[in-house]
């Protein structure tokens, strides 16, 4: 319960500076709210937050929020780092979740002076202590993810939006396509009847993709993107433990499915409520293989 408050203390916190005169900017240049930051910035993953508290029975809730922190000490113009903390805490399900990670990620943009080529490398890093509160083990994660970024706006576009129309509504419709290839390190320091000490490793493929119906479009506004009013996604996410000394994982997978309706969405934050489909597992946060629908409120910064 009390990590319930801290996080909802901090995102608090977070509305208020935002809506202060001279905090919004720093505010927003050296803090970012998300799930998690282990793919590109263009991954589709909003903070999620939803409370049940009944009048007789138990309280359940859903905290699948990250936060991340600029450092500065690193100055090249390709490489941005943050440190995180992650907090995956979900009783509405019916195997919980409860798993908290904090750590540090870097992210390499590939730079060119040749202003022809389009197509560059992105790299993400990730170096992360991780606590599962349901099996009570400790370890430790190494995570790299690539993909690509097409600097031009003709042809297929990714990790950034592409339009789907021509002409005066060419702002109407767009969509956003993220695949990468990664591989997971993980190491268990303790042991019990489910983990024993030892290691995974995991190669892994992810495709996201979403489609999205935009608010009207002022030109006059020097608005840098359309703003998403409501927007489709869908997100498979596919590993295999082809070393595992711990226990019997092998092949994992994840879909995930929905629509999201938007508050407030700009190049800086966006606020919705969204409502999604899951099926499958995701080992590192401490998600066990189910399927559910579920309905949150989110935020991304």
């Amino acid at each position: 319960m009390k990590k319930l408050f801290v996080v909802l203390g901090l995102l608090a916190f977070c509305f208020k500076s935002y809506a202060q005169s001279g905090l919004d900017n720093i505010l927003l240049k050296d803090l970012q709210i998300r799930q998690t930051f282990e793919t590109t910035d263009g991954k589709f993953s909003p903070a999620q937050i939803q409370i049940s508290i009944p009048d007789n029975g138990k309280s359940n809730y859903l905290i699948d929020a990250g936060l991340a922190l600029k450092l500065d000490f690193l100055k090249l113009k390709s490489i941005t780092s943050y440190i995180t903390g992650e907090y995956h805490y979900n009783t509405l399900i019916n195997l919980p979740q409860n798993n908290y990670q904090f750590g540090y990620n870097l992210r390499w943009f590939e730079r060119s002076d040749n202003p022809n080529r389009n197509w560059r490398n992105i790299i993400i890093g990730n170096l992360k202590y991780i606590r599962d509160q349901v099996y009570s083990t400790n370890s430790f994660a190494a995570i790299a993810n690539w993909t690509w970024y097409n600097k031009s706006r003709t042809g297929l576009q990714l990790n950034h939006p592409g339009y789907l129309a021509k002409g005066t509504d060419n702002f109407h419709y767009t969509y956003n396509l993220t695949p990468y290839l990664g591989a997971q390190y993980q190491q268990f320091f303790n042991s019990n009847t489910v983990f024993h000490s030892g290691s995974i490793i995991r190669p892994l493929v992810n495709v996201s993709g979403a489609i999205a119906l935009n608010k009207k479009y002022d030109a006059d506004a020097s608005i840098k993107q359309p703003q998403k009013n409501i927007e489709f996604f869908a997100d498979f996410i596919a590993r295999y433990a082809m070393i595992n000394t711990t226990n019997p994982e092998r092949y994992t997978k994840r879909f995930k499915s929905g629509i999201n309706y938007y508050f407030i969405n700009t190049s800086q934050v966006s606020v919705s409520i969204g409502g999604n489909y899951n099926l499958g597992s995701d080992p590192l946060h401490g998600l066990k293989d189910q399927q559910y629908w579920q309905i949150a409120f989110q935020l991304q910064i």
